[in-house]
């Protein structure tokens, strides 16, 4: 059984959407202030890093993150590679479905692995949304930052995955993972009430107990 941590690491200065605000972290009490005991807090936006995104997040009527049942956030997943950076329903298509829950790795993970800020979002488009609103997948991951194309206004692919009450999984690093079949545990932090969360993304690959 070998683990693979798919998750961004927080820190500052760190690949985010490009209208998020930085991480915050700071160090309230440390051994280098002449603590005795280090205490530290972190001030962040739901969606920096690896994150979950419910349906509450663009559907008003929709499930918010503490009401979705943590067997949502594991289960056997299929890594599928797409080489552009466009996601197109015919390439979902020509891949074939086989799991509940997907991951998309595109040659955006390259770019977050090298930390390339300068580097164009993958995302899906309209008619891939159609067509994953209408299968069993009830979770969908993205090495982007955003299943929506950068900057876009409607946020069609948000409203139409989300709205057909699936969860979406950004910012997922696949650079060193194969296209194939593993394990996905990417629970969210429990947090009342609220519209997406951030979570420890890691896939393990061989059997498992």
């Amino acid at each position: 059984m070998k683990i693979h941590d798919i998750s961004v690491k927080i820190e500052k200065n760190m690949m985010k959407y490009y209208s998020l605000r930085d991480v915050i972290h700071t160090f309230e009490r440390d051994y280098s202030k002449g603590d005795n005991m280090s205490l530290s807090s972190i001030s962040m936006q739901m969606h920096l890093g690896t994150h979950l995104d419910s349906p509450y997040h663009y559907i008003k009527e929709g499930k918010r993150i503490d009401e979705i049942p943590l067997e949502k956030f594991c289960g056997k997943v299929q890594v599928i590679e797409i080489n552009e950076k466009e996601i197109k329903a015919e390439d979902i298509k020509t891949k074939g479905i086989k799991c509940d829950k997907l991951l998309f790795k595109t040659p955006y993970s390259k770019d977050l692995n090298n930390k390339n800020k300068d580097a164009s979002l993958s995302y899906f488009s309209e008619d891939a949304a159609d067509y994953l609103a209408d299968t069993n997948v009830d979770l969908i991951g993205i090495d982007s930052f955003s299943i929506d194309r950068s900057g876009a206004k409607e946020k069609y692919v948000h409203k139409k995955i989300l709205g057909a009450g699936k969860i979406a999984l950004e910012g997922i690093n696949l650079y060193d993972i194969d296209e194939g079949f593993y394990y996905l545990y990417a629970f969210p932090l429990n947090i009342k009430g609220a519209e997406g969360a951030p979570c420890r993304a890691v896939l393990i690959e061989g059997e498992i107990l």
